[in-house]
């Protein structure tokens, strides 16, 4: 399985499920945040698009690709960013697991004031014809058919957020 890790920058601020822990580097101490298979994740026909389209195309046994929105706000101080997904296939389900870590630092840091989306793709085999559903940390899509053109399928992970 390829991953790509993407960093978007956005306007607005939520949350996800996370574990944190503190670090002295030695100069300034960090607080290291990382994430698993936290947020939502959305099933796409072929290569993730780069802008939000409407729907999807599903084809038997072509290639199929995931992006996973781990932390929608992280602080503008975010750093050493990565982030990476796997799709798996167990039975009807597409399982998407996605994992991150990003570090901020403690104290008194001057932060430009915007938030870091972290976000990772990845690509996994094709579907066979059928229905489907996608996983994401035991949070559901709607169920989908291969051949068919739908929304999306998305799923939001059932993490508590932080």
């Amino acid at each position: 399985m390829r991953w790509l890790v993407r960093v978007w920058v956005l306007a607005g601020c939520g949350g996800s499920g996370s574990d944190t822990s503190t670090a002295d580097s030695g100069a300034d101490e960090v607080q290291t945040i990382v994430l698993r298979s936290a947020g939502t994740a959305c099933l796409f026909g072929g290569a993730v698009p780069g802008s939000s389209e409407s729907d999807t195309s599903f084809t038997a046994d072509a290639p199929i690709s995931a992006r996973a929105v781990l932390e929608d706000c992280a602080s503008g101080c975010a750093e050493a960013i990565t982030a990476s997904c796997e799709i798996r296939l167990v039975g009807d389900e597409v399982v998407v697991d996605a994992d991150a870590s990003y570090e901020i630092p403690t104290g008194d840091a001057s932060c430009v004031s915007m938030c870091v989306e972290i976000a990772a793709t990845c690509e996994g085999d094709g579907l066979a014809a059928g229905d489907w559903t996608l996983d994401y940390d035991g949070g559901h899509s709607d169920t989908f058919a291969v051949p068919g053109t739908v929304a999306p399928p998305c799923a939001t992970s059932l993490q508590p957020p932080r």
